[in-house]
């Protein structure tokens, strides 16, 4: 889906109100051409209309006003592919990695994960590698709850991303 801002806002009335619900749809990649901001408006009331059930690839910007989060628990559905490219928004690290983390904790079954124009930090890694157990079993740390996302990640692409510090290569290795 490719959304020209030459359309104007003519299209949100036509979008306000009931669900967009597509039973069968599997895939759906949102990308803007020109990343004038008052384009994001219109993408903001479609993606908050959809309901998408069988959806299994999912492809979109980094922004917060895409609430994919949202999008996933009000479809049911369970995304097994996910890309996103952070050349959009320029967000605080913190709130990137809160955004990326709440879109990650609603898609247990993420097998390829492709990120493009993100930096990547040691909590980012800390959420896309699994935990390494520090205490004996039955110990818990709470604070490991939310660690460790990606239990079924098989691929992972990382397009020109730089990595926040020095020597977080390992951490993938080890």
């Amino acid at each position: 889906l490719d959304i020209f801002p030459s359309v104007g806002f003519r299209i949100l009335p036509a979008l306000m109100g009931e669900d967009i619900r597509l039973e069968h749809l599997e895939e759906l990649r949102i990308n803007t051409v020109d990343k004038d901001d008052a384009i994001l408006v219109e993408i903001m009331v479609f993606f908050d209309r959809l309901v998408l059930p069988s959806l299994k690839t999912l492809d979109v910007e980094l922004t917060n006003s895409l609430d994919v989060a949202k999008l996933v628990e009000r479809s049911g559905c369970s995304i097994a592919t996910l890309a996103f490219d952070g050349s959009r928004e320029a967000l605080r690290r913190d709130a990137l990695e809160a955004l990326i983390v709440s879109w990650l904790s609603q898609m247990p079954d993420l097998q390829e994960l492709t990120i493009n124009n993100v930096e990547i930090s040691s909590t980012l890694i800390a959420h896309l590698t699994l935990p390494v157990p520090t205490h004996p079993v039955g110990a818990g740390d709470d604070d490991q709850a939310d660690i460790g996302l990606c239990h079924s990640l098989k691929n992972l692409r990382l397009i020109q991303s730089d990595f926040a510090e020095r020597n977080l290569v390992r951490n993938f290795v080890n």
